[in-house]
């Protein structure tokens, strides 16, 4: 009852955080700070402030986490396929442009320390998704987090037609296979 009085956001940077968290997955924060780190880059530490804790170690446990959530999703979502198609899946739902296009969707540019200008393609947005997604795992828990990524998922992506990316890249490798199947050696090649 008395958590939300002392919890308060303490400036605009932590109100904007905390409005997005909200917006994006559902949840308002706990811990503050420790979001603010999952969004600070490292690029964003300054001579004033040389040693501010950045997002990389959120981020590597954001990446585990985001792996268990999506999949036990897949898991439960194909029960027929197999661990290649369960792989493959889960890898184009977690690569780096995956996750690009899911945190510009969520528009956390909005709220990401960066020194790196806006204009430059780089893997800060989906790198600080899943820093925001380890943050979230430590202040909630695994169920709410598993729930929050779910929900985030079923929102911005069709999984149906990334399955049938999935089929149509397998489609394409095999026909490449059958062009550029090299003709068996003759007998006498080579001999006199």
């Amino acid at each position: 009852m008395f958590s939300r009085f002392f919890n308060r956001a303490a400036n605009a940077e932590e109100r904007r955080i905390r409005a997005w968290c909200r917006k994006t997955f559902g949840v308002t924060p706990r811990n503050l700070p420790m979001y603010r780190q999952a969004l600070r880059h490292s690029s964003a530490n300054t001579e004033e402030a040389p040693s501010l804790p950045n997002n990389e170690r959120l981020e590597f446990l954001g990446d585990a986490v985001l792996d268990a959530v999506i999949g036990e999703l897949l898991f439960n979502m194909y029960p027929d396929q197999g661990e290649g198609f369960l792989t493959r899946m889960r890898s184009m739902l977690v690569s780096r442009h995956q996750l690009n296009i899911l945190a510009r969707k969520v528009e956390i540019e909005r709220v990401v320390e960066s020194n790196l200008g806006r204009q430059q393609e780089t893997s800060v947005p989906g790198n600080a998704l899943e820093a925001v997604i380890g943050a979230l795992f430590l202040d909630k828990g695994f169920e709410k987090t598993r729930k929050a990524v779910v929900a985030l998922l079923n929102q911005h992506f069709d999984l149906r037609s990334i399955e049938q990316e999935d089929r149509d890249t397998l489609e394409q490798f095999a026909q490449q296979l059958a062009v550029t199947e090299v003709a068996p050696l003759s007998q006498d090649h080579g001999h006199d």
